[in-house]
């Protein structure tokens, strides 16, 4: 909008200025400055009285969104909204095989690795018993927009970035290590200048193309005589 709206004000205006000074060096004169002021001023309302709709009808949009998904998650799903990873530690805590093993026995899991679209991450579980298993999820693998936080409350901007993560596991004699990986890769995206001027000082910084994978985090079990890998 205020490409569309300025963009055709300043081109006129330079343009004025441009003819004022030839006709000037002609002895002539144009009147036409008033008219640009004029012009200017109402612009300047315009965005004002614009700034200020957005920014209460975006309040109360986001108020009354948050009200309502509140509400349905309830209904549907209970008091707590359903978390992967929740759901996860419980079903360790339970001794309970995973969902593809069919009617394998209880497993004493020291790794649980998981894949999914969210953010890769990693946590350590402990057990009555004292054992510990290490939960740790790979990511998605895929390139993602990743919401960056604009100034003056504006809506965030969706910047691209690739989520190249994977998992090592060694295991030896007396502990199984568990390790994190990722492998940077650059996502270019170009964002308009509204969204630069909106995340300013906010922008991410792209990696290199021939960056190398590094070691987000890593856990070590010790092995325990009733724990398997």
């Amino acid at each position: 909008m205020l490409r569309w709206l300025l963009a055709p004000l300043v081109v006129a205006y330079v343009a004025y200025e441009g003819l004022a000074a030839v006709v000037q060096a002609f002895g002539g004169s144009l009147a036409l400055r008033p008219v640009f002021l004029e012009l200017a001023y109402v612009m300047g309302l315009l965005m004002v009285a614009f700034a200020v709709v957005f920014l209460i009808s975006r309040r109360t949009a986001a108020r009354a969104g948050s009200t309502v998904a509140s509400d349905l998650l309830g209904q549907a799903r209970g008091p707590e909204r359903y978390r992967e990873d929740v759901a996860i530690r419980q079903l360790l805590e339970g001794d309970r095989p995973p969902p593809m093993a069919g009617n394998a026995l209880r497993l004493k899991i020291a790794v649980f690795v998981s894949g999914h679209t969210h953010a890769p991450a990693m946590s350590d579980l402990g057990r009555a018993d004292g054992r510990r298993t290490v939960i740790v999820n790979t990511g998605c693998w895929l390139r993602q927009l990743q919401p960056v936080d604009a100034r003056l409350g504006a809506p965030p901007v969706f910047v691209p970035t690739f989520v190249n993560s994977h998992v090592r596991i060694r295991s030896s004699q007396d502990e199984v290590t568990v390790e994190l990986w990722d492998h940077p890769k650059p996502a270019e995206r170009r964002l308009s200048w509204i969204e630069r001027a909106a995340i300013i000082g906010r922008t991410p910084h792209q990696p290199p193309v021939a960056a190398e994978p590094r070691l987000v985090a890593r856990h070590v079990v010790a092995r325990g005589a009733r724990e398997l890998p």
